[in-house]
């Protein structure tokens, strides 16, 4: 059983045709139980073979625009006023807010959850488990990890790429191509440039501007209100105090 609040909103899958077919065996092997043509081993065998779960609770908004050609997942939830575009594949168990445009070919993976008004751009791939906030720009052609945070009015332009475990504070924008890797913090209200290289687990503190072609290596800290000038290659371990400023490289 599949609800929707609203039969425009409907896809009916290969999945779910598949588990329209089980409920047919089920019933007619119910009635060979009855008779006594089919022992209740063999009808218990069988139930277990073909249900793992038959319902699917997803609930599309009446105001929501889904395209006929979206996938979308079980468990999932779609606010008021999204719009889902064509080829867009939306996993299990993923909330998506109101107000929200995820646009062609994006992928959006289990256990995700987007706040309002925030806009996927085509051909994203978002990861498992991430949570992205109110008010969020993702440009096209960009790949997020599982288990990333994007704070409210982050921003990241085209062709970029965030590993695992990364968290994006508040009103911090990454420009186009920016390589991010695992476990990496970075504050609110950064500025961080074009073709920008950041290593894994490295902490980045509040209103930090980063200048287009720098290189941060793994396990760094920066702190607040730090400036780091362009073509800068910043190496592994480094502090730097709050408010200073780097040279290019």
């Amino acid at each position: 059983l599949i609800y929707f609040n609203n039969i425009s909103n409907c896809y009916i899958g290969n999945e779910e045709i598949r588990q329209l077919n089980n409920a047919k065996i089920i019933t007619s092997a119910e009635q060979f139980v009855t008779t006594g043509q089919v022992p209740k081993e063999q009808f218990t065998s069988l139930i277990n073979n073909l249900t793992p779960p038959l319902i699917n609770l997803t609930t599309i908004d009446t105001t929501a625009n889904v395209n006929i050609t979206a996938k979308i997942g079980e468990n999932v939830k779609v606010g008021v006023n999204t719009v889902i575009e064509q080829g867009v594949i939306i996993g299990n168990n993923v909330i998506i807010g109101s107000n929200v445009t995820i646009k062609k070919d994006a992928v959006i993976k289990d256990g995700t959850q987007i706040g309002s008004n925030t806009v996927i751009e085509k051909s994203n791939t978002i990861g498992t488990d991430n949570i992205i906030g109110n008010n969020v720009t993702i440009k096209k052609e960009c790949v997020l990890a599982n288990n990333v945070t994007l704070a409210d009015f982050a921003g990241i332009e085209e062709n970029s790429k965030i590993g695992g475990f990364v968290t994006i504070g508040l009103n911090t924008k990454l420009q186009k191509e920016t390589f991010i890797a695992d476990g990496t913090s970075i504050g609110a209200n950064g500025n961080f440039d074009k073709n920008i290289k950041i290593g894994s687990n490295v902490t980045i503190l509040d209103n930090v501007i980063v200048k287009k072609e720098v290189q941060v290596g793994d396990r760094t800290f920066i702190g607040n209100n730090v400036t780091i000038n362009q073509t800068a290659k910043i190496g592994s371990d480094v502090i730097i105090n709050n408010s200073l400023t780097i040279g290019s490289n």
